[in-house]
């Protein structure tokens, strides 16, 4: 069994990162560049009326943040970056792409109990490598709490 785990554990590292994804994305695209969070990164949520579940969920997310000793994700552990001179990424704009057209928004808690064929779980996320502000937009709250999670 030992000698099993130690071939999955090879074989996973083989594993080219968007494959590692999941669900797989449809669309993946990956740079060489540093980027670290500052120390006063923040989100601002541009979503009207937002549901008590999303804002309780960004919440989490921050104290996590603020709280844990985060360290480069490299398989060095950021020894062979100078994460210090790295542009710093102040903030994470999250929005609905169809909010202007919604009237009323549904909670994470009311969209994950749809139908599988009818959930929304998407999002895009884009985070630029000179630390310009990062966006997450997605069509539901439930695609916002998916992109929060990445």
């Amino acid at each position: 069994m030992q000698t099993m785990t130690r071939f999955l554990w090879a074989a996973l590292a083989l594993v080219a990162p968007v494959t590692a994804l999941w669900p797989l994305p449809r669309q993946f695209t990956a740079g060489n560049d540093t980027l670290r969070l500052s120390n006063s990164f923040s989100f601002i949520l541009d979503v009207p009326n937002a549901p008590s579940d999303l804002t309780d969920a960004l919440s989490r997310i921050a104290t996590f943040l603020s709280t844990d000793n985060l360290a480069p994700l490299t398989p060095d552990r950021g020894a062979s970056v100078n994460v210090s001179s790295s542009p710093q990424l102040q903030l994470l704009v999250l929005s609905l792409l169809n909010a202007s057209e919604l009237t009323n928004v549904s909670s994470i808690a009311e969209e994950v109990q749809k139908p599988l064929s009818e959930r929304d779980e998407g999002y895009v996320l884009d985070v630029p490598n000179d630390g310009s502000n990062a966006t997450l937009s997605a069509n539901t709250t439930l695609g916002l709490f998916r992109g929060l999670t990445t």
